[in-house]
């Protein structure tokens, strides 16, 4: 086998089209994704002493109970403060108050940040214990010291920090607490800074996910609805004639199978429909939100359904974006600009609404995402030409030469896919013992084998033909291997042309 592994810069994946490259890359800014201050309002928090707790109303002051409220004002290090946090622990020593942050979506490779320190004019106290602890949403998981400092009053601020990455794309609760010292006298700490974070996406990268509707279905509020009237539905509970919410893995209208999905069904009667209320979820800038589903293959007896999310900041939908969705054997995306909620706290309605009839309306999200995108960058469309039966091919009008020829085979045109993936700047991979091919491009990755009619598009198995179970990569003696054109190409975002007077695929990376 004559196929290696193909080592290419990291700036090209970035700048494939480009021809120089920069000598240096600006870093990426830091994006808040979840800021504890601003959501301190939606907290539970409890103040404790001697092992005994009690509820404590945020913005409601007590010295003797503890309190949690907004603070405006100076901080020992002599800075004014216009957004803080300040917690006092009840005055009965030893004692603390904690908040309790629940059903918080931790992103891929993000980073917690604090900082605090004492109001300014505290220096009576005898200093405090301060951290922030986390849980996965799972009974059986142990909860974990995050960071865990002791601050005395010293004229300066502490700043910790602690790397999310073990938690990513997971759900949980964040604890902030505050443990007094011997005397429990003027503790009182102001956060200045409590968030998580993550690096704003490059041009050519993946988009940033910050919350995902499907990965936390469970903690949403389900509801379903006829004719205005409304029922509480219990998440992956057994589906009733008033409605069902739970997980998903099976075949949609498109042929394709999909796992850890979000189905969703009405009520069996007209004018119906099931909702769920996601609140306080807090909006990055430059966010926007994402959803694409379809229905569960074989539901073609359904008259359509209109679905889709809402969002508000107040108490009633601001903006909705909503899909009419009809059982066609494709899946339909939605894309809703959150410019408008940048840096606030908002709530979020995700849909579905029966058609008249309300029979065979299994909706299924296949995603369901607020994400922060990739900024994008104008570049030259890659344009190349290939010839059934000719070795030479065109990369933007520059001919070059393979060392075998394109083919058509059950109908569909093979070749030796690395003369196209490597003009888009991908990396491939051969390995021999699986008889296995990788591509990896912009964070995508696609993995084929030989004598496989599926293919795994970032883990998920997709047929590569829907249409004709035989077609498969193959091995062309002596020993090419030979590659389906139009799936690997269409996957990575190019779009594919077929010219039959001249036997000719055109191929435009990116797609128009």
């Amino acid at each position: 086998m004559r196929w290696c592994v193909v080592f290419v810069l990291l700036l090209a994946l970035v700048f494939p089209c480009l021809g120089g490259i920069p000598s240096t890359v600006a870093a990426q800014p830091e994006v808040v994704v979840y800021d504890f201050i601003a959501n301190a309002a939606n907290a539970e928090w409890v103040g404790w002493e001697g092992g005994s707790n009690h509820p404590l109303t945020y913005g409601s002051s007590s010295f003797t109970d503890g309190f949690a409220m907004a603070y405006s004002g100076s901080v020992e290090s002599g800075e004014s403060v216009s957004n803080g946090l300040e917690t006092y622990p009840p005055s009965n020593a030893p004692s603390g108050t904690t908040g309790d942050f629940r059903h918080v979506f931790v992103p891929k490779n993000a980073q917690l940040k604090v900082t605090f320190g004492f109001k300014s004019g505290a220096n009576a106290t005898d200093g405090v214990e301060v951290g922030v602890a986390f849980a996965l949403d799972d009974p059986s998981t142990p909860v974990s010291q995050l960071i865990n400092k002791t601050k005395g009053y010293d004229g300066s601020l502490l700043t910790a920090t602690f790397d999310l990455s073990p938690y990513g794309e997971r759900i949980g609760g964040f604890q902030l607490f505050v443990r007094s010292g011997p005397s429990a006298t003027a503790d009182a700490l102001v956060w200045t800074a409590a968030v998580i974070t993550v690096t704003s996406p490059s041009p050519g990268q993946p988009s940033v996910v910050t919350y995902d509707f499907m990965a936390a279905a469970y903690a949403a509020e389900w509801f379903g609805w006829v004719s205005g009237a409304s029922q509480p539905i219990t998440f992956n509970a057994a589906a009733t004639n008033q409605g069902y919410a739970g997980g998903f893995d099976g075949a949609l209208e498109d042929g394709k199978n999909y796992t850890n999905a979000l189905q969703t069904i009405p009520p069996l009667q007209s004018s119906s429909g099931l909702t769920a209320e996601c609140r306080n979820l807090y909006i990055p800038a430059g966010s926007r939100l994402r959803f694409l589903f379809g229905f569960q293959k074989g539901l073609n007896a359904t008259d359509g359904v209109e679905a889709g999310i809402g969002a508000y900041a107040a108490s009633s939908i601001d903006v909705e974006l909503a899909v009419e969705k009809k059982y066609d054997n494709s899946l339909k995306e939605g894309i809703l600009d959150l410019s408008s909620y940048a840096d606030v706290i908002a709530g979020f309605q995700l849909f579905v609404r029966a058609g008249a009839s309300a029979q065979a309306d299994g909706l299924v999200w296949v995603r369901a995402v607020i994400e922060i995108p990739a900024p994008v960058i104008s570049v030259v469309p890659t344009v190349m030409h290939f010839f059934i039966g000719n070795p030479v091919y065109q990369v933007n009008s520059l001919s070059k030469t393979m060392d075998t020829s394109p083919v058509i085979v059950e109908s569909r045109t093979f070749l030796p896919i690395r003369f196209v993936v490597e003009e888009l700047g991908a990396v491939v991979a051969w390995n021999q013992s699986e008889q296995k091919v990788t591509i990896t491009l912009h964070g995508k990755t696609l993995e084929l084998w030989i004598g496989r009619n599926y293919a795994t598009v970032d883990g998920k198995n997709e047929l590569i033909d829907p249409a004709n179970p035989n077609v498969a990569p193959f091995l062309q003696p002596p020993g090419r291997t030979m590659m389906p054109l139009r799936f690997i190409s269409e996957t990575l975002g190019c779009k594919v042309d077929w010219l039959q007077p001249t036997q000719e695929v055109v191929i435009t990376y990116p797609a128009p």
